[in-house]
């Protein structure tokens, strides 16, 4: 058990390291997917883990089906909360691809193509450090990237308000 530990261990150290890995999060453009989304970005600072980018998954094209149409729409609405969540991170969108789902090398690459097109995937992404707890004489502080003290206390797009 104790050398199952030492792996596990192993494995995190190399995961957490910002000179070998990050994180990419997908979502897709519905509320409670962007809500989940913006939950796991904290828990994973809290552990450690650095995000280098958003991946928006499925979203419609706007001249689409009559139920396309619909999705979009709902869709753009959260795009403008994606964008505002994630305003220290590459965001891209994949359109939705009505082949099916893609299993194997081939489908993956046309995959990583529509998102990329003929960028590097690793190249110019900027990976955001995880929470780190400074203390600072009898008190603490939990530095947290955002843009200013108004997007901290302001609602944020497409919450309710009363």
């Amino acid at each position: 058990m104790l050398a199952l530990a030492e792996d596990l261990h192993s494995v995190r150290e190399v995961v957490a390291d910002p000179a070998t890995s990050s994180v990419r999060l997908v979502l897709t453009g519905e509320s409670m997917a962007v809500a989940e989304a913006r939950r796991t970005r904290t828990a994973l600072a809290l552990y450690g883990y650095r995000l280098d980018g958003v991946v928006v998954n499925r979203v419609m094209p706007a001249g689409a089906w009559s139920l396309g149409r619909s999705l979009a729409s709902r869709a753009a609405a959260q795009f403008e909360v994606i964008d505002q969540s994630f305003a220290d991170l590459p965001v891209r969108r994949l359109p939705y691809l009505p082949a099916a789902e893609p299993l194997g090398l081939d489908a993956l690459i046309r995959v990583a193509t529509e998102l990329y097109g003929t960028d590097d995937p690793l190249s110019g992404t900027t990976v955001v450090g995880g929470m780190r707890v400074a203390a600072e004489g009898a008190s603490s502080s939990l530095p947290w990237p955002c843009r200013s003290l108004t997007e901290r206390t302001s609602t944020p797009p497409g919450a309710a308000t009363t």
